[in-house]
């Protein structure tokens, strides 16, 4: 599986690059809604009484005082490193998109990053087994995981690291994995994977999210700051865009694929 293929199965079929958000734009298929349902009609649950309460309401908008329309291919929500991630990845397919961040400037890079079986890992004499990495992962979160995606990221991480290698050793870093040794606690084993990634001098201007930004805006690629979803746009039981709050303006934005990618720690309340 090519950068090309991995990206549009799972950020545009599934949810940046992430390390990265979830995606919307589709109908659940038939049989995943029916199972869903069935579920909660067992448990003598509505879908509408399965939403979680802090969700709230959609807002009602005005039509009226919605004063500008966009299009684009994608919209991304969030501009960390998720979203900066999927902004730059667009640019580079050669699709359009519009990022839209609510903070007022470029979300603080976490510089670490994750990957098996790299150039770096293979350089410093890593030895990965990936059916225990694979088995670890769900061991630490209690078999409560999506073992597929875990293995997504175990079998293209490595390519994954290559593209962000490639953008910021461009930009004069030297990327480095750290070596760890496993460990025992409470006289259990423990795997520690060899997987952290980081690029020197790290924390610094510009970070890895600045740069994808920057692929973002050499596109065209609107990037827009100080802009808040408000309200997702659904049409035919799909998500087709979004409309913000756009330095005090609301903005309409039309786009047959949506990546929400508004996960950072900071910014969950709840």
């Amino acid at each position: 599986m090519d950068r090309r293929t991995f990206v549009r199965s799972s950020a545009l079929g599934l949810a940046g690059i992430a390390t990265s958000g979830a995606l919307t734009g589709v109908a659940l298929a038939d049989s995943t809604s029916t199972a869903v349902e069935g579920a909660l009609a067992g448990a003598g649950v509505s879908v509408a009484e399965a939403t979680p309460a802090w969700l709230g309401e959609e807002p009602q908008i005005d039509e009226a005082m919605i004063t500008a329309d966009y299009n684009a291919d994608i919209l991304v929500v969030g501009a960390g490193c998720s979203g900066s991630a999927a902004a730059a990845t667009a640019a580079q397919m050669g699709l359009s998109c519009i990022c839209v961040e609510r903070g007022a400037g470029v979300p603080e890079t976490r510089e670490y990053l994750g990957g098996i079986d790299t150039k770096y890992s293979i350089e410093a004499g890593v030895e990965t087994d990936k059916g225990r990495i694979l088995n670890e992962l769900s061991r630490y979160a209690s078999g409560k995981c999506n073992r597929d995606l875990i293995n997504l990221w175990i079998e293209n991480s490595a390519e994954m690291i290559d593209w962000v290698d490639g953008i910021l050793t461009a930009a004069g870093k030297q990327g480095e994995v750290t070596v760890t040794p496993d460990h025992e606690t409470g006289g259990t084993s423990y795997l520690t994977p060899s997987c952290e990634h980081i690029w020197e001098p790290s924390y610094v201007y510009p970070m890895r999210n600045d740069l994808f930004v920057q692929i973002a805006q050499e596109a065209d690629n609107p990037v827009l700051f100080n802009c808040k979803l408000i309200k997702l746009i659904h049409e035919n039981g799909m998500v087709k865009g979004g409309i913000c709050d756009y330095a005090g303006k609301l903005i309409r934005i039309y786009a047959p694929y949506t990546i929400i990618a508004t996960g950072g720690i900071r910014a969950i309340r709840r």
